[in-house]
């Protein structure tokens, strides 16, 4: 017997071929049905108005109107859950890239060769990712390019504009203070540390595109610094005693999965160049995926952003990506290992088993920030940075594309603060800062 409600499924891709096949899987699996197909980005939108899917299933490379520009007009004007499916390759990581900061919810990588008749290899993974995409209320994505209100060009497709240069003036108001639990295991209450007035403290943003909930209205995007690709920041400089068994800086540790990349790139921003303390990501994504992230992420930030490398030494003032490949840990002495071994607990990377090395490296003045994420991964890390003395702070349901990895960090005990996005950066800064501040007196 058919389910009354199945989840309707818009079908784009210009390959009748891929879209027989996708039309095949979709139709097979109980719960689901296909609401329509459309060959271009022009016929997307076209459907999405008209048919009100549940869900819709977007390629990239397309005639006419790709699907970026679809994707764009789509989360702009009538939003709709949308899974990109493309190409796991190099050369597909930046289109997938940017729509996922347009507000698609997730992607799945097509097989390497698209006239292998042989889906199933992909089969498990998009009925999974649609049936999560259909539990998704998205909002309006307010971040456009005027895609749509520029003339079309040459083939009929939309006419892409150069983005608006970056605000140069970012000074913020005031910080409102945050309330932060000394470490477990410290007697002393954390010091008044007045909010730092410093380039790159938190933004107020919409959260226009990661945000669960009703549309209301418009807001202006957000700002971005322009890009600042800064060296390493010595220890020395911040008064930190790199080295010395009682003197290890700050360390933060953030995960991240579904919803991840728009989340961080309106998260990243806020960090200065000099940020105290060395930062650790680590976002679900394939191995091939994580250069081109990595360049996204500096283009925002006035941190140094790099992708991380076996053997190198952890520093303040630098981000450290973890190659979608492998599992990243840090050892006894602030090096980085990595290793492409199984996935553990179905994560490879694995944020459980670089939080549990942060939190023995650093102690109590390790953090771990878990955003928005499907699953479970985290939650055993984040018990661990408690023990060890840290502080854990998890993303609020609110603003979370899901709160699957947050909302399981929270029922272990171990979370200190659920905060919304635009109130993250100042809770971690608050706690390093409170760290590094312990540290001078003994504290910690």
């Amino acid at each position: 017997m058919a389910m009354a409600n199945p989840i309707r499924v818009l079908i784009v891709d210009d390959s009748a071929f891929m879209c027989k096949v996708l039309e095949s899987i979709i139709s097979s699996e109980p719960g689901m049905q296909v609401a329509g197909a459309a060959r271009d980005g022009r016929e997307a939108i076209a459907q999405s108005e008209a048919l009100r899917p549940d869900v819709i299933t977007m390629d990239i490379d397309m005639p006419h109107m790709n699907g970026l520009e679809a994707t764009e007009v789509i989360m702009s004007s009538h939003p709709r859950p949308i899974l990109i499916v493309s190409s796991e390759s190099r050369a597909g990581a930046a289109p997938t890239l940017r729509a996922l900061e347009l507000g698609a919810i997730d992607f799945v990588p097509k097989p390497a060769n698209n006239v292998d008749l042989d889906m199933n290899s992909i089969r498990e993974e998009l009925c999974r990712k649609i049936k999560l995409a259909a539990k998704v209320r998205v909002v309006r994505n307010v971040t456009r390019s005027m895609l749509a209100q520029e003339p079309a060009g040459e083939g009929g497709g939309t006419k892409p504009q150069p983005a608006p240069a970056p605000r140069k003036d970012l000074s913020p108001p005031a910080s409102p203070s945050v309330q932060v639990r000394p470490a477990a295991g410290t007697s002393l209450p954390p010091p008044s540390v007045p909010a730092p007035s410093v380039p790159g403290a938190p933004l107020q943003i919409s959260m226009s595109d990661v945000t669960r909930g009703e549309t209301s209205g418009t807001a202006p995007p957000p700002a971005f610094p322009p890009a600042v690709h800064q060296p390493p920041v010595p220890p020395a400089s911040l008064g930190i005693a790199a080295g010395s068994p009682a003197g290890r800086f700050p360390v933060v540790c953030i995960a991240a999965s579904t919803g991840g990349p728009a989340t961080l790139m309106q998260l990243l921003p806020s960090f200065p160049a000099d940020f105290p303390a060395a930062a650790l990501l680590i976002q679900h994504m394939p191995g091939a995926f994580t250069t081109q992230f990595v360049e996204q992420l500096a283009e925002v930030s006035a941190l140094r952003v790099k992708e991380a490398e076996a053997g190198e030494l952890i520093v303040p003032g630098t981000l450290y990506v973890c190659p979608g490949s492998h599992h990243l840990r840090v050892s006894s002495t602030g090096r980085i290992t990595l290793d492409d071994g199984p996935r553990i607990s179905g994560y490879r990377p694995s944020a459980d088993a670089a939080m549990e090395t942060v939190g023995l490296f650093a102690g109590p003045m390790s953090t771990a920030v878990v955003l928005t994420g499907m699953g479970s991964d985290a939650a055993r890390g984040v018990t661990q940075i408690k023990a060890a003395g840290g502080h854990v702070i998890a993303q609020d349901e609110a603003t979370s594309v899901i709160f699957g990895m947050p909302g399981e960090a929270v029922r272990t005990g171990a979370v200190d603060q659920v905060l919304p996005l635009d109130k993250i950066y100042q809770a971690i800064e608050k706690r390093v800062l409170y760290a590094l501040g312990a540290a001078r007196v003994g504290a910690i």
